[in-house]
């Protein structure tokens, strides 16, 4: 429950020193927007993004109203367009059409700012990520609420100079079409370097490839710090939630160590998931990898002992190597994705699911 201190102390945060959210931000992948026809594409990518966040906005109110704390920015962010528009982007117009396909449906769900307009091409350029580059001044003067970032190095890497010198004419060229505005292109557009693999701030926001959907963190014990204090009470509400909750909640976990002892409580049916067995993971490989072999498939089941959503994960990095590449990674091509997904080799703790 929370306390009468709690209160005074969100009371006095709001009041005295303008506590407010800055920004939620929904993350929604395109993966499967994906068509070598442009005006497919940019159809899948309006229906993708206004069925998922069409209740964005309204939401948030609803919750910024509900416990008198507002939140300023409603936002979006998509998977990296230089991987959705690979297949069917062959001009700078074509990659336009899809910038314009993401302002409408952000106009449509009422979002502040969406972000996605993006390419990494820190270890070097496709012709798809040239392409969106070379793209963004026409896409940014075009549009209201796109936001445009491009990932040019990293620290293993290096940087890639060919992609530094292209976006610098980038930049010029974004400030001259979008003069008339003051320049606003140039505020939309984000240039950096070792670039996570999902960001969800404007306005080099993108959506990680393999990026979950949600998590609850356990709340913090021995506070010292603000930004803790402020972590505990936000557990506090939603731990109010679930206890004013008419209805069924069913949660997911693999972290089964961070769950707070408060949330465990709560839920009267705890279901253990095991991993599937060897007969099971082959049947996902095959379910995943369509053009795989049975024996391939038993091959890769015995040899990782992956749960659904790491083949899901193996699957998805094979898409996007076949996007840049216009082909598909071969077994042991394969294999190397699931080495990689062990995370150099380190040994993993069972996962259980409540």
């Amino acid at each position: 429950m929370i306390n009468s201190f709690e209160v005074r102390e969100t009371n006095k945060m709001i009041e005295e020193n303008n506590l407010d959210v800055r920004t939620i931000t929904m993350g929604i992948s395109l993966l499967d927007c994906i068509s070598s026809d442009i005006d497919v594409t940019c159809g899948n990518i309006y229906k993708k993004i206004v069925s998922k966040a069409g209740k964005l906005v309204e939401t948030g109110d609803e919750i910024a109203l509900e416990f008198g704390i507002p939140i300023v920015n409603k936002r979006v962010s998509v998977t990296p367009i230089s991987l959705i528009g690979a297949p069917c982007c062959k001009t700078t117009e074509d990659f336009v059409k899809l910038a314009k396909a993401l302002d409408k449906a952000a106009h449509e769900i009422n979002v502040n700012f969406i972000g996605g307009f993006s390419a990494l091409v820190s270890k070097g350029m496709t012709p798809a990520e040239k392409l969106l580059i070379e793209s963004i001044p026409e896409a940014l003067a075009a549009t209201e609420r796109v936001c445009s970032s491009v990932n040019v190095g990293s620290t293993k890497t290096g940087i890639d100079m060919d992609a530094v010198k292209l976006l610098g004419e980038t930049v010029v060229k974004t400030a001259e079409l979008t003069k008339d505005k003051g320049s606003i292109g140039c505020a939309k557009l984000v240039v950096f370097c070792n670039a996570p693999d999902d960001n969800p701030f404007m306005a080099g926001a993108f959506h990680g490839v393999t990026e979950a959907d949600a998590i609850i963190n356990k709340r913090t014990e021995n506070v010292e710090h603000s930004v803790d204090k402020m972590d505990n009470a936000m557990q506090n509400i939603i731990l109010q939630e679930i206890e004013d909750l008419d209805g069924i909640l069913i949660a997911t976990t693999n972290l089964t160590s961070n769950l707070d002892k408060a949330f465990e409580r709560r839920f009267l049916y705890k279901v253990e998931f095991h991993k599937p067995d060897k007969d099971v993971k082959t049947k996902i490989w095959r379910s995943m990898l369509k053009d795989i072999s049975a024996d391939d498939a038993r091959q890769l089941a015995s040899h990782f002992d992956f749960s659904g959503g790491q083949i899901e994960n193996i699957a998805r990095k094979r898409t996007v190597d076949y996007i840049l590449s216009g082909k598909f990674a071969s077994l042991d091509e394969i294999e190397d994705y699931c080495r990689s997904e062990i995370l150099g080799g380190k040994e993993r703790r069972s996962i259980g699911f409540y």
